[in-house]
Parts: C-alpha cells; structure tokens; sequence
C-alpha cells in the first residue's frame, strides 16, 4: 500500500483489498443518520450522482455501524435485512461483506465492504481480509485526526 503525507491512504486500501479479492467493488463508507459517505472505492461502478455520497436507503453499510458487527450475505436478494434495500433492487448488488470501522473513542463510523453483483458464497480467507482491511481504515481515521472527512 502506498502512503500520503506519512499515513496510508484509503484509496490505496480500497484498491489492494479490491486486488485481493478480486471480481469485486470495494467502498470505505462513513454512515450518518440520512446520508452515507464514500470515502474510498475500488471497482465500483456507481451511478455519478452516487460516487461521493448516496441517500441512506441506498447503505448496506448503515447496518453494519448499527449492530458493530461484520455483515456477510451471500444472497442479498433474499436476505430479509437487505432484499428491499436500493443497493439490491436499483444497483444489481446480489452479495455483501462489510466490516465496522471506528473512530477515537471506538464508536462506529461506517464500514469497509466489498460488493458483487452476482450471489457469491463468501470464504473465510476474503472475511478475513476485510476484517484486516477495516482495522487498518481505523488506524488511517485515528492518525488523521479527522472524524468526517467529507462531511
């Protein structure tokens, strides 16, 4: 991974753990109570108007930073928490693995998570990875002394 001004930079984090795992999209998300903040991504093709920040309804995420828990769905389009979110019904997501992120006082801020559009039964080894990769977005938030970067 590459640095920026002597810390790590989330887009760097995005595109290795994209390259990792391959076949995917990766977001670093910071999640607020109507909107959710892309701060990073990888392999995402989102609409424009959605690149930076999307309506809430759109967050796969918020359900992650809620609970403060990995999310892993295989098939989205059938899971009772996410079938009827817009990510799954307008943006063709079919599979999810996100991991909490935390800021300062070890609250929860968004999530790491990676995003298919076809069902995927996820491996221990690419969980593992994106439990590696939110923990290394939570060192990034607390060097940066920043809490909402895009806010």
């Amino acid at each position: 991974m590459e640095k920026d001004n002597g810390i790590y930079s989330l887009d760097a984090l995005a595109e290795w753990l994209n390259g990792e795992i391959g076949d995917c999209s990766v977001l670093i998300t910071q999640t607020q109570a109507d909107r959710q903040l892309n701060l990073a991504s990888s392999g995402v093709p989102l609409p424009k108007a959605l690149r930076l920040e999307m309506p809430i309804r759109y967050s796969i995420c918020q359900h992650v930073k809620a609970m403060d828990f990995p999310l892993v769905v295989d098939n989205a389009l059938t899971h009772p928490l996410l079938r009827d979110n817009d990510a799954v019904t307008e943006l063709g997501i079919a599979a999810y693995a996100g991991a909490p992120t935390h800021y300062g006082n070890l609250q929860p801020f968004g999530a790491v998570c990676v995003l298919k559009r076809s069902i995927h039964r996820w491996q221990a080894s690419e969980i593992s990875l994106i439990l590696r990769a939110a923990s290394f977005a939570d060192r990034v938030f607390a060097s940066t002394g920043n809490h909402s970067p895009r806010s």
